[in-house]
């Protein structure tokens, strides 16, 4: 009954990328029209004229108890459509000779005449980028790249069906990506204007309750779709409504983390933080992670800084306080459903990790020269080539005993005077 039923051809695929989307959408629909990209004799050559809304997602209970079958679904088209092309349907890509044994086996008998099924009209409908049945859709070249699905990018059979783009024709998707970039910053940009001053608002309600909402209104804005600086500005509105998130971990450091893990984690990813503490920048990964669908794995002992010494005030806490079960409450209160919990020190986890490579580490452990180096030598060897090492306190000007002590274990193990992905406040950032 909780399984989630998906009505197409096998010519119209979803794209893995909006597998999140789509399912987040069913969260609050019986059932959806898939929207996808549609493609006409060439795999770069697209229908404009009319969203392909044919296929259709339906919750399995939903279906079950419908007297609505299969056919008669794929043909209902009162349901609501996605926001946004979640794939691609790609219609008559074939050779001339394929194209007319097709019509000739076409369940539409009607068509297989001489008027549309010979040689002459459909290399006609070729040339003209036209329609085959002489119906009024408009179609338009466009770059066949990355985006496309992976077995068309990687196999030779499709080189042949790949329409050969004019020079006016790259001038005119290059401006037009420009556009729409322009078009899709502006929207962004005042959505994450607006919702910092509804975030700084809500501060002044002391009786407001803040929970996991704030984050899903937070994630629908795309960060790689803002600046920097914005994204800076917004999450530091942001972090004014986190009272129940105790820590160090300053609102400029929270953002550049969110950013990081945002804009540079790939789909599926594992993600380490050693050293958790209460959650608060826990919180602010785990979301983050979850733009991309990935797991964060939250590595501490929840006893404090012992490495530090004794007095540590996390080590004096500690022994008043329950600081694991305030993490949990934390990582609950506010939907981070991706975070695996390993419990433990930081060196006796990594040694016995048996999660596979990681693609982001972020330490922020005990912070003395020792401990630094100790997890930067139990940890890096599991990042893979490409991923990402962070950590906090890069130089502790407030504490003497600590002054420079993640610096110097920094230059120590990786041989470089400077991370090469910069150093916001005390956050650093180093690209393996």
């Amino acid at each position: 009954p909780e399984d989630i039923l998906y009505f197409s051809d096998l010519d119209e695929i979803i794209s893995r990328d909006y597998w999140p989307y789509l399912l987040s959408r069913m969260k609050n629909e019986n059932a959806i029209r898939v929207w996808l990209r549609m493609f006409y004799y060439f795999v770069n050559l697209e229908i404009i004229s009319i969203p392909w809304g044919l296929p259709k997602m339906v919750k399995a209970k939903t279906f079950l108890t419908s007297p609505i079958g299969g056919s008669e679904l794929r043909t209902l088209n009162e349901l609501p459509l996605t926001s946004v092309p979640c794939g691609w349907h790609f219609s008559y890509v074939a050779s001339v000779d394929e194209i007319m044994l097709k019509i000739a086996s076409f369940s539409h008998q009607e068509f297989n005449n001489k008027e549309f099924n010979s040689r002459k009209n459909i290399e006609e409908a070729f040339r003209r980028k036209r329609d085959l049945f002489h119906r009024k859709i408009k179609l338009r070249p466009c770059q066949f790249d990355s985006t496309w699905p992976l077995f068309m990018q990687n196999s030779e059979l499709w080189s042949g069906h790949v329409f050969k783009l004019s020079v006016f024709d790259i001038v005119r998707i290059r401006f037009l990506k420009l556009i729409q970039k322009i078009i899709r910053l502006t929207k962004e940009s005042f959505k994450a204007l607006m919702m910092g001053f509804r975030f700084r608002k809500r501060t002044t309600d002391s009786s407001n309750e803040f929970g996991s909402d704030i984050f899903d209104e937070l994630i629908s804005i795309n960060p790689k779709h803002v600046s920097k600086m914005e994204w800076r500005r917004l999450i530091e509105s942001f972090s004014f409504v986190l009272p129940k998130l105790d820590g160090w971990f300053s609102a400029r450091q929270c953002a550049e983390l969110f950013i990081q893990i945002a804009t540079k984690v790939k789909p599926n990813s594992k993600i380490v933080e050693v050293g958790a503490w209460k959650g608060r920048s826990s919180v602010f990964a785990s979301r983050a992670a979850s733009l991309s669908d990935s797991t964060l794995y939250c590595v501490d002992t929840w006893e404090g800084n012992k490495g530090e010494g004794l007095n540590h005030p996390t080590v004096q806490i500690a022994q008043r306080e329950d600081v694991f079960l305030q993490f949990l409450r934390n990582i609950t209160l506010y939907g981070c459903d991706n975070v695996v919990v390993c419990r433990g020190e930081s060196v006796e986890v990594a040694s016995s990790w048996n999660y596979g490579p990681i693609d982001f580490l972020f330490i922020d452990a005990s912070h003395d020269y020792e401990s630094v180096l100790k997890d930067l030598k139990a940890w890096v060897p599991w990042v893979k080539p490409g991923g990402i090492v962070c950590g906090d306190d890069w130089n502790r000007d407030d504490c003497l005993e600590l002054k420079g002590s993640v610096r110097k274990a920094f230059e120590d193990f990786f041989k470089s005077s400077l991370p090469n992905l910069g150093i916001v406040e005390r956050f650093w950032a180093h690209q393996i």
